[in-house]
């Protein structure tokens, strides 16, 4: 099997080498022991560390998108730009556009910490104490990413849209109630699986690339730039190939 592997494409060995270090760290989830304080510092990492970035995110989108879609819809239409707003975030931008932007702080803040503990041999250190280092530092960053990403893209979903009601809403003396139930009233449970499908998926991407790119790092300080460059790349094009996949195959036509 290993000698299969060895004699494949290099481009085609790392993939399957990804495929199988992502499985590890996923049954990491159900198996004993569970790093539970690790876990809750890995939330408080991703999560709190990216709540200004996130907040960012949404007014960028909620400020920028309005100005745009006034000029492109027909005039007479502009009741319907809440929902436009609302549907085109919820489904698509902010998830995306989210997901891509955390992963050039995230995956690249993984990918460098265990890159560093790759190259001064502390992963060996941790290995020789029989510590499970797939466990105890890949998956719960994994789980970690995948509970806070969710949440981070519900708060910029949320911003955004409460930022296009200031900037269109107010002037046009339309109530806030009104523009929330306007803004998410083209949903449905679909788009909402969808999109939570999309923000899990970002956060397990995340994790999983950075570190694994991390841990495959060598050559010292030059390995541990270049491990976090290879995580935010490839986190980035994973995130967005995943994204086209699921919009083409998943939403149907003409919605």
């Amino acid at each position: 099997m290993t000698t299969a592997v060895q004699r494949m494409p290099a481009s085609l060995r790392i993939s399957v080498d990804y495929f199988r270090f992502s499985f590890q760290a996923t049954c990491g989830m159900v198996s004993r022991p569970f790093y539970w304080r690790e876990l809750i510092h890995q939330c408080d990492v991703i999560g709190f560390g990216s709540l200004l970035l996130s907040v960012g995110i949404g007014l960028f989108i909620g400020i920028i998108m309005p100005v745009h879609l006034l000029g492109l819809l027909p005039g007479g239409t502009t009741q319907y730009l809440p929902s436009v707003i609302g549907s085109v975030t919820i489904r698509e931008i902010g998830p995306t556009l989210t997901a891509v932007i955390l992963a050039g702080r995230l995956s690249a803040g993984m990918a460098a910490e265990l890159a560093a503990m790759q190259v001064t041999e502390q992963i060996d250190t941790l290995r020789a104490m029989a510590i499970d280092v797939s466990k105890s530092l890949v998956t719960t960053k994994l789980l970690a990413a995948m509970i806070m990403l969710p949440l981070l893209i519900l708060l910029v979903d949320i911003i955004a849209i409460l930022g296009s009601w200031v900037i269109v809403g107010i002037p046009l003396g339309v109530d806030l109630h009104f523009y929330i139930n306007a803004g998410v009233s083209d949903l449905t449970h679909r788009d909402m699986a969808l999109a939570m499908t999309k923000a899990v998926m970002s956060g397990f991407i995340i994790a999983s690339v950075g570190c694994y790119c991390g841990l495959r790092a060598y050559g010292g300080t030059v390995g541990i730039a270049r491990a976090s460059t290879q995580g935010v790349v490839a986190a980035g094009i994973l995130i967005l190939l995943f994204d086209v996949f699921l919009t083409h195959f998943l939403t149907p036509v003409g919605v």
